[in-house]
């Protein structure tokens, strides 16, 4: 019995040598170590995810913000060395991509986590398209994601906070999604309507209308008028910043305090980027710089409403 616990090679250290006994120690240290990793890693983890979601919004968005304001006022003034105007007029706009971009797809992937289906492909959308886009179309391309998330949070408190598999929260969202429009449209516009009703009567269908509105109508631009200065660009437009508009005077009567952050600067933003849009292309530069800062502040906030659902701390419909 004692050479069946005989050690078969000199790998096993700490003192032992072929042929003399293994302890149950000696066996179970390399289990025991990678135990002692493991924590470690999560710990590693934890504080990644800690700083993208607590540090990297506030520091990007300052910093991307900055540059917006430093690059509209030049493009005023013309005050900057050309070296430096080159830059900011080459890099700003990247800058500004690059960090909601990497928030909404590290967002997406903690919605994923969470088998949150539609607030998955609802944040995803944002770095599929709006990198290709150009200064003034961004508003457009972003009301893709954010249409879609606006449909997903007048639906949280018809799916519920339960875990659940993927499937089951795709299914559901599917589910409450065509009951809010089946009610919509059944309640039309007379004294059984479900929209434009007292906020403390609203279960979310107004918010749902506009946020049909908002995704058809960035949809409807980027396919057929992205980058370019055509009727389709200001058409699709147009229907996503009145949707945009109207959407987020809901969210200012949104029980959770930073949905009604986001919907004042959203709103503002919504009415500059509509008007830019019929604009000579000569002077919408410096307007598009400035309300790219509008649009980052509304963007921070509606970013921690996905964050406040994943903790557990979003004030939701009744």
């Amino acid at each position: 019995m004692s050479m069946l616990l005989q050690a078969p090679n000199s790998s096993l250290q700490d003192g032992l040598h072929f042929g003399e006994p293994v302890s149950s120690r000696a066996i179970l240290e390399p289990s025991i170590e990678l135990e002692a990793k493991q924590p470690q890693a999560s710990q590693e983890d934890g504080a990644i995810n800690q700083f993208l979601t607590k540090h990297f919004p506030k520091y990007g968005y300052w910093i991307s913000s900055t540059m917006h304001a430093i690059t509209g006022l030049n493009c005023l003034k013309n005050f900057l060395p050309k070296s430096l105007t080159n830059f900011l007029n080459t890099n700003t706009v990247r800058v500004s991509k690059a960090v909601t971009s990497l928030r909404y797809a590290h967002i997406a992937v903690e919605a994923l986590k969470n088998n949150k289906v539609i607030d998955f492909i609802a944040r995803a959308l944002d770095p599929m398209f709006v990198p290709w886009m150009k200064l003034e179309d961004i508003h457009l391309a972003r009301g893709m994601s954010a249409g879609m998330t606006l449909l997903d949070f007048t639906q949280n408190h018809l799916v519920g906070d339960r875990v659940m598999s993927k499937a089951d929260n795709f299914f559901k969202n599917i589910k409450a999604g065509t009951k809010i429009l089946e009610e919509i449209v059944q309640g039309g516009l007379g004294k059984d309507r479900k929209i434009f009703v007292a906020s403390d009567k609203d279960q979310g269908h107004t918010m749902a209308l506009f946020g049909h509105t908002i995704f058809g109508g960035s949809l409807l631009g980027v396919i057929f008028g992205a980058n370019k200065r055509n009727f389709m660009n200001k058409l699709g437009g147009l229907v996503r910043n009145i949707g945009g508009f109207a959407g987020d005077m809901t969210m200012v009567q949104h029980k959770d305090p930073d949905m009604q952050k986001a919907g004042i600067f959203y709103a503002i933003n919504a009415v500059i980027d509509g008007l830019q849009r019929f604009l000579p292309k000569e002077i919408i530069d410096p307007i598009n710089h400035f309300n790219m800062i509008l649009n980052n502040i509304g963007t921070y906030f509606y970013g921690k409403i996905s964050q406040n659902r994943n903790e557990d701390v979003l004030v939701d419909f009744a």
